[in-house]
């Protein structure tokens, strides 16, 4: 028979285990078996009496302005409240970074790679940015090499305006 291993201490960094640890939701749900998690901004740590909870975070909601957005973004939600145009981080200083982007205004939201990235399957080259003016439409982007982004999710049709 399994046993749960409780954890007492709550995690910020990454957590090895000689073995592997049951985990259950605050419903007392199983969520799986895991050998290693992390704690922080994608999930919560909390302990209720023998068992610690993980929960999943609030992805953070920043307000799209014209900037470049830098690796502290990762993980966030823009939101466009008026035509911008966002500049990604050049993609080999951000592996494995996941940017959201939502329209929220019917202006012009265009999403900018570095010179030598692409976006693929939205481009066609290196360089070339994106554009969505539908309310409500969204695109989830991941750096996945050196030079390249990849749509991970998408919500409506993006223009590749280069």
């Amino acid at each position: 028979m399994n046993k749960v291993l409780v954890i007492l201490a709550l995690v910020l960094g990454a957590f090895q285990a000689h073995g592997a640890i049951k985990v259950y939701d605050k419903d007392n749900a199983e969520v799986g078996i895991f050998h290693q998690f992390k704690c922080g901004s994608s999930l919560n740590c909390s302990r209720e009496s023998d068992k610690l909870l993980i929960q999943p975070g609030v992805q953070s909601q920043v307000v799209a302005t014209a900037t470049t957005i830098t690796r502290a973004d990762c993980g966030a939600s823009f939101i466009n409240a008026g035509a911008v145009q966002m500049e990604l981080p050049e993609a080999s200083t951000v592996l494995g970074c996941r940017l959201t982007f939502i329209t929220g205004n019917a202006s012009n939201f265009d999403v900018n790679p570095d010179d030598a990235d692409q976006i693929l399957v939205e481009t066609d080259a290196a360089g070339d940015a994106i554009r969505n003016a539908t309310l409500g439409n969204s695109i989830t982007l991941e750096a996945i090499s050196a030079s390249q982004w990849t749509l991970i999710s998408v919500s409506g049709t993006y223009a590749d305006i280069n």
